[in-house]
Parts: structure tokens; sequence; C-alpha cells
């Protein structure tokens, strides 16, 4: 039991303590690469209008508008408030858990029902007391056998999402992308939700990426 809470803290703890700094690092990363990548933009743009004058005249204008608007609220709002961001999500997140007394409860029923499996399954045969002896061992083998696929398909699929995870990290260094690490525990961690991981894990490490090099991120999503 302590085995177990002690691995659900690590992993929970690890994540947080990963997932913000990186965030906080690619912010301000992406606030120092933030006019090259306008001035990329602005040659891309120019050369895409530079046959048609008309076209440029007019869409230019609201473009170097936009792009300092752009500018004033990352260096005005986003960067300078990026602390006071951080401590009221942290401070809702402690207000939220909180409030969630559901999760203390169901660490308590997770530490109780681990420590009784055992005496649980001796008291289950009490259905011998019950139904016939030929109903009865089609019930107990009925949830063996259940037991036997939930079981298999819970190992099979954290073995699978630690697989996925270190696929993910020798390709993302052979890509040379950012924070490979990261993403990859991510990637890695988010598989284990059925159907929906995949995409739920892509979400936060393609915007990694994207403060880094918006190329990377299209490569990483494809």
């Amino acid at each position: 039991t302590l085995v177990s809470l002690a691995v659900l803290f690590a992993i929970v703890s690890g994540l947080v303590s990963m997932l913000i700094p990186q965030i906080y690092e690619s912010i301000i990363g992406f606030q120092d690469s933030l006019t090259e990548y306008i001035n990329n933009l602005t040659v891309w743009i120019s050369k895409l209008l530079q046959d048609n004058e008309h076209l440029q005249e007019s869409i230019m204008p609201y473009y170097n508008e936009a792009v300092m608007r752009f500018q004033n609220w990352i260096a005005t709002d986003l960067v300078p408030n990026i602390s006071l961001i951080f401590d009221r999500v942290s401070s809702g997140v402690i207000s939220l858990v909180t409030v969630l007394k559901n999760l203390l409860i169901g660490l308590i029923v997770m530490v109780y029902f681990l420590n009784i499996k055992d005496t649980l399954c001796a008291k289950s045969k009490m259905v011998y007391g019950f139904l016939n002896v030929r109903a009865a061992n089609r019930l107990i083998g009925e949830v063996r056998f259940a037991h036997k696929i939930f079981g298999g398909f819970i190992t099979g699929k954290l073995l699978d999402s630690l697989i996925i995870g270190i696929m993910c990290f020798f390709s993302l260094k052979f890509l040379k992308m950012p924070y490979v690490l990261l993403i990859s525990v991510i990637v890695g961690v988010t598989n284990v939700i059925p159907f929906f991981g995949p995409f739920i894990g892509a979400v936060p490490s393609a915007f990694l990426i994207l403060l880094v090099d918006p190329m990377k991120c299209l490569y990483f999503l494809i």
C-alpha cells in the first residue's frame, strides 16, 4: 500500500514539477524569439504578395498593426503577469483539491481495499451458501475471467505506454525536437487513457514545441 501511494505521489509530483517550469521557460523563450518569427513571417508575406502591389498595400498595414498589438500584449500583459497567473492557477488548484473531498475518500478506499483484498476474495466463497454448486462455480469462474481480462488489459496498457514513451523519446531525439524527455513522459503517461489519451498528450506537447519552433510543431503533429 505504501509503495502504491509513493509511486502515485511521485508520478503526479514529477509531472507537475517538470511541466510548470518548462511552460514558463517556453513562454520566456518565445518572447525572446518573437521578433525573429515576425520578421520571417513578414518576409514570407512580402514575397507572396510581391507580384500584386495593390493587394500588398491593402494587407500589409493591417498586418503591421496586428503585429504591433500582439507584441505590446506580450510585453505589457502576458510576460509581466506570468508569475501572477501561475499563483492564481496554483491557488485555484489547491482550493479545488480542498473542496473535492472525493479525492481523499478515494485514497482511503484504495488503501482499505488494497489491505483487505485477500480477505474479500476468501469471503466471496459465501456464494456457495446461496447458490447450488454448479451456479456458484460458474459465477466464481466468470469473476476470475473478468479479473484476468481487466488485469491483463491494465498490465498490457502500461507496457504499451512505456513502449510508446520510449519510441517517442528516440523519435524526438532523431528529429532534434525541444523538451524531449518532458514530451516523452507526457505522451507515455497520457497514452494510458484509452482512445483519447494520445490526443490529450499531443495538445500540451505541441504547445510546448510551438513556443520554440512552429515548423517543428507541425512535424511533431504529423
